[in-house]
């Protein structure tokens, strides 16, 4: 009996040991006495009973019954189950040979949980419990599935057998491959019943009474079921805005159909040793099943089996499109995943293809890695899962944009309309930067007054690959975006602080913001600043570096007494020359004002001095008077400007003393200063009433001697006439 609504009873039971009750209320329930079961009505009137006097003898002492998700009873008995019909048939038995299954139970999916308790009759002996869970190929599909396969050619569906048998139900596990086995050691006492049920997801819960009112409960791991499925169809044809129905009308013979099964766990992995898991396309005689096979290959899998199958002549979208429940048979593979193991949950759900929106895939671009400048053109790609159209409305509006991450810009949509792969079109402008380029995440897709759809319709998902993942732009292409053009951000000499003189080489650099390159042929100069004459520094080295070096040489006339360039606009490229970065930019020649920080005039302390010293007197510091022999007379020659002698060839200074050949005053001091003085010692022979040098080229040098200024000007060793005032 029972209370609630409404109040059912039913008399005259010999042991009604199982009941069960199926989603629209019926109720099922095991006569152990008679060997029978009676399925009731929601509303408590009875519908039948099985065995009927016709069938015999169905089952030997059944002690439980379950309804499976389409309506199929597994009865219990002493030794074996029970498969029958929803009105009642047999089907067929498994388990054959179970030592006392005690308990079943059904799961969404259609396989079977068995409690079996092997005990004597005598009840002594090893005490143990075990819990077997069966799955069917496929687990309801009946004769749909057997048609199915006659139409598709394929083999015919293994008849049903024992649980050790490569038939149409499995063995998929026992108790102990996710819980050890309750012995008699581990209870106070003798396990007298045990009951077996699924719960969500398919786990199973085992629950033990022991004859110490005990009761023990034990819980399966989650088993790896179906997450989700996608369908990839060859598409031909136009998009139907609407939505709805099969779209392309007959596909081409021999094309390729893929089914991707996504699980819950990972990794799989299969093993198709024993047979070839397959599944089936289509759901009724509108929509004949076709038969795809797996093309997973033996070993790891990740999260996905791949179904494939291949078009016949008349396939249409339509009948390919949809899969019933339960489509999917494992057929001798076996296929396990997540981290205890355990076989998948071989069960799909109904679907049909038009439900099933394209989604994007990746990110990528086909264009070459490196580093793109202003007025580049970069083409983004974004991968669907099917062919879709861009649509927008009568009479235009904005189209789709890809947000990138190179300064906020986006990509336009430019082509791809029909295919798998929509082309989107980036012009790198002025002051975009990215050190590498990507989309701008998940939401990076801005549709603008467009719609994205697939054949039947349906909009494609918005979503695309997270930035950064395998399936982003930044994985695919080791792309750059520099807008930003070079400049020369200041000039400078290497060469140390001083005067240069004639022929003197003064090296100037012009630093750049960034390594540039010349092209070929091109050879820039530097306007600089040298007196009354500019000259031209020309380009020495520095290609592909950030520093430009130039040299100078320092010809006659130039003088100045702070190394500049002449302009802003000194940086001078011949006819067709350029200065660009890696990404093409080209460099901004303007330099930095002569008079800032950053000019050479600042940067550097370079003179240039090409002016000559030159002799403006001779004379003494001695008292005018008579020196007789061994007197020491000094002698003054007086310079222009400060000048260095040689230390190792010193001049000499020829004396007109009256006596044959003369005398010569030898280099004493003065070395950096205007002043050379030189001494004369007088001889016993030396007579002159007034002493003087012999001639205006009286100041000699010995081989490899010099007398220079500080820029390195040989100085002018004429000196005045003999005759003349400065004598």
């Amino acid at each position: 009996t029972g209370t609630g609504p409404y109040e059912l009873e039913w008399r005259g039971f010999l042991r009604p040991l199982g009941i069960d009750i199926d989603t629209s209320g019926r109720i099922a329930v095991v006569e152990n006495g008679f060997n029978r079961v009676h399925l009731f009505e929601a509303n408590g009137s009875h519908a039948f009973g099985f065995p009927n006097a016709s069938q015999g003898r169905l089952f030997t002492y059944p002690t439980d019954v379950a309804i499976g998700p389409s309506g199929l009873f597994a009865v219990v008995g002493t030794d074996r189950v029970t498969v029958l019909y929803p009105d009642g048939t047999p089907a067929f038995e498994f388990g054959i040979g179970l030592n006392d299954p005690i308990k079943a139970d059904f799961d969404e999916w259609g396989r079977i949980a068995v409690a079996t308790l092997p005990l004597g009759a005598n009840r002594s002996g090893p005490d143990y419990f075990e819990t077997h869970v069966f799955y069917m190929d496929p687990p309801d599909l009946g004769p749909v599935w057997d048609a199915a396969v006659a139409r598709a050619a394929e083999s015919p569906r293994p008849e049903p057998g024992t649980i050790n048998s490569a038939a149409g139900w499995r063995r998929a596990y026992e108790a102990g491959s996710w819980s050890p086995l309750l012995h008699a050691d581990d209870s106070p006492a003798y396990i007298i019943d045990g009951h077996a049920a699924f719960g969500h997801s398919g786990r199973v819960a085992v629950a033990l009474n022991d004859a110490g009112g005990n009761v023990t409960v034990h819980r399966q791991p989650e088993t790896p079921a179906v997450a989700g499925v996608d369908i990839r169809i060859p598409y031909e044809g136009t998009p139907r805005p609407g939505g709805g129905g099969g779209g392309g009308g007959e596909l081409r013979a021999g094309q390729a159909v893929s089914v991707d099964v996504r699980f819950t766990h990972s990794p799989l992995h299969v093993n198709k040793t024993t047979g070839v898991a397959y599944m089936l396309l289509g759901n009724s005689s509108a929509h004949p099943l076709r038969l795809a096979s797996l093309a997973t290959p033996d070993g790891p899998a990740g999260d996905t089996l791949t179904f494939s199958y291949t078009t016949r002549a008349g396939d249409t979208r339509s009948d390919l499109g949809r899969v019933l429940p339960g489509a999917m048979a494992m057929n001798g593979s076996f296929v396990t995943g997540g981290p205890h193991g355990l076989p998948v949950l071989a069960r799909l759900p109904a679907m049909d293809i038009k439900d099933i929106p394209p989604r994007a895939l990746r990110v990528y671009s086909q264009d070459a890695n490196g580093t793109y400048g202003e007025g580049s053109r970069i083409t983004v790609s974004v991968g669907y899962s099917e062919p879709v159209w861009v649509l927008l409305p009568r009479g235009g509006g904005s189209g789709p944009t890809l947000a990138l991450n190179a300064s906020g810009v986006a990509a336009a949509y430019r082509s791809g309309n029909g295919s798998d792969t929509l082309h989107f079109a980036y012009t790198v402008k002025a002051n975009d930067l990215a050190e590498r380029l990507d989309h701008a995440g998940a939401g990076a897709l801005e549709l603008g007054d467009a719609r994205i759809i697939d054949l039947d319709g349906n909009e494609a998902e918005a979503a695309l690959p997270a930035s950064g993942s395998p399936e982003s732009l930044v994985a695919s292409a080791d792309i750059g975006i520099d807008g930003v053009k070079p400049r020369a951000a200041k000039v400078s000499s290497p060469d140390p602080t001083g005067a240069y003189g004639l022929g003197a080489t003064v090296n100037i650099t012009v630093a750049f913001s960034e390594p540039v390159f010349l092209s070929s042929g091109a050879s820039p100069v530097l306007e600089i600043e040298t007196g009354t004459t500019d000259r031209n520094a020309t380009f020495a080295s520095g290609n592909a570096t950030a520093d430009l070096r130039f040299e100078y040489e320092v010809e006659a006339g130039d003088t100045t007494p702070d190394l500049n360039y002449t302009t802003q606009d000194a940086l001078v490229l011949p006819p067709g020359g350029t200065i660009r970065d890696k990404a093409g930019n080209d460099a901004l020649l303007r330099l930095p004002d002569p008079s800032s920080g950053q000019s050479l005039g600042r940067m550097s302390d370079i003179e240039i001095d090409t002016q000559r010293p030159i002799i403006l007197s001779v004379s003494s510091p001695d008292q005018p008077g008579a020196y007789g022999p061994n007197s020491r007379i000094n002698v003054t020659v007086e310079f222009s400007e400060p000048v260095f002698v040689s230390p190792d060839a010193l001049p000499e200074l020829n004396l007109d003393t009256g006596a044959p050949g003369g005398g010569a005053a030898t280099f004493a001091s003065g070395n950096g200063t205007r002043l050379l003085n030189f001494i004369y010692a007088v001889r016993a022979s030396d007579t002159t009433t007034d002493l003087n040098y012999t001639t205006q080229d009286a100041l000699v040098l010995p081989s490899g001697g010099a007398i220079r200024d500080k820029a390195g000007n040989a100085a002018n060793r004429t000196l005045p006439d003999p005759s003349s005032e400065h004598s």
